[in-house]
């Protein structure tokens, strides 16, 4: 699945209801949609602006650009913020991350995935399970520091925006295009 594939906007309302994050639909959010994004400048016509309030910035501060950028709806924790169709949830951060999932249609349920933590030699641990994980008929790829790199070679994969932890969007996009390119382990 593309950035540009349709996606019905009830798969995503659905997965935030079961989750208990769903407060409210507006009643002209559009049957379909062709994207998810938390970053307004990302943008295209027919996406779904997601406003998640961080430490620093609050995704609601950009609705008004997302909206000249394109957006068709915004999923928001406050519709009197917006003009656009919205889809309000509680927990912006979780609703992200559960719109994002069943917008990339679950991705890390085809996955084996491995996490690291720690202070130190995370990214060594990861290169080596990355290694260690691969075969041909189980191909792997990590998800880190370093970037997103594929198999024992640690071929370089395009995306994660050049953070070690990539965001709930970002990381189920990623997830799917890994998915897509036949990745069955991720560290």
């Amino acid at each position: 699945m593309s950035d540009a594939t349709l996606v019905f906007s009830a798969r995503i309302i659905e997965a935030l209801g079961t989750a208990g994050l769903l407060v409210s639909v507006a009643d002209n959010v559009p049957s379909e949609v062709g994207g998810l994004v938390d970053d307004s400048r990302r943008v295209t016509t027919g996406c779904v602006f997601v406003a998640v309030r961080g430490s620093v910035q609050d995704g609601h501060d950009w609705l008004e650009q997302a909206a000249k950028n394109g957006a068709s709806c915004a999923l928001v924790e406050d519709a009197s913020r917006t003009t656009l169709p919205a889809i309000v949830v509680r927990d912006g951060r979780r609703a992200a991350a559960v719109a994002a999932a069943a917008f990339y249609d679950w991705p890390a349920r085809a996955l084996q995935l491995v996490g690291v933590t720690g202070t130190n030699g995370k990214t060594t641990t990861v290169g080596l399970l990355r290694h260690l994980l691969y075969s041909p008929v189980g191909p792997s790829a990590s998800i880190g520091t370093l970037g997103v790199l594929l198999g024992s070679a640690g071929t370089v994969f395009p995306g994660g925006d050049g953070l070690t932890t990539p965001g709930p969007v970002e990381l189920q996009r990623l997830l799917r295009a890994l998915v897509d390119v036949g990745i069955v382990n991720v560290v």
